[in-house]
């Protein structure tokens, strides 16, 4: 059963001192890919704190959210676990390949993009309420509803924390590689890069990465859907 935080968070504007990071080259020890060897992306990097986006357990005080695209970890599940006196990360889940992802997703995909700094506002109730009838729907009837807000909260987008609207809500949970409990469903990430890179993290905006974390074990796991 899908586990989640009770508090969600949507981006809010571009600030210097904003609690998320959008972009940068992770300095994580270990944030390689094991079958390139190139930088794993960092999509994003968020602080945890007890006001605002908190994770119960959560020691560290951030969490980075890192992929790869231009490899085979795209293929499954993707999972890495902290190792906080090395200020490291080990990977500990990811699909082994060394097939040729040259131009995926899209042309001269950059080995980091440009850092930006955000803030967040939370998620109305509302807001919450749309996401999880979308989540609930089995067939499309639910985007004839009048309310814009379906539309608008049908697309893919970042989130952190709350219940996230989901491309494909039964496969919204995730087991820990480490202690094999449900983890918690923490962030999900859109296209958006917030750079002058029009063709943004994935280059579709139906495509969702969504991320979990056991805090206990230190793990963050990553899988992609597309529509």
């Amino acid at each position: 059963m899908a586990r989640f935080l009770e508090k969600g968070f949507f981006v809010d504007s571009l600030t210097p001192n904003g609690e998320l990071t959008i972009g940068g080259l992770s300095n994580l020890k270990g944030a390689f890919s094991p079958n390139s060897g190139h930088p794993l992306t960092q999509l994003a990097k968020i602080q945890v704190k007890s006001l605002g986006f908190y994770i119960p357990g959560w020691e560290l005080p951030w969490i980075h959210f890192l992929y790869s695209w231009t490899c085979a970890i795209h293929e499954d599940d993707f999972s890495y676990q902290y190792v906080v006196e090395r200020d490291s990360i080990n990977i500990i889940e990811y699909h082994s390949g060394v097939d040729d992802y040259s131009g995926f997703p899209y042309e001269n995909y950059p080995v980091s993009f440009p850092e930006v700094h955000l803030s967040l506002k939370q998620l109305t109730s509302e807001e919450q309420a749309v996401i999880l009838q979308l989540n609930e729907e089995s067939d499309e009837s639910v985007f004839d509803n009048p309310n814009p807000e379906f539309a608008r909260l049908s697309v893919p987008t970042h989130q952190f924390g709350g219940t996230p609207f989901l491309l494909s809500p039964k496969h919204g949970s995730k087991e820990c590689p480490v202690c094999h409990q449900e983890m918690i469903l923490i962030a999900s990430m859109g296209n958006e890069s917030y750079s002058d890179n029009n063709e943004g993290l994935s280059g579709n905006e139906f495509v969702q990465i969504i991320f979990f974390t056991c805090p206990f074990c230190k793990v963050v796991s990553a899988k992609n859907f597309y529509d």
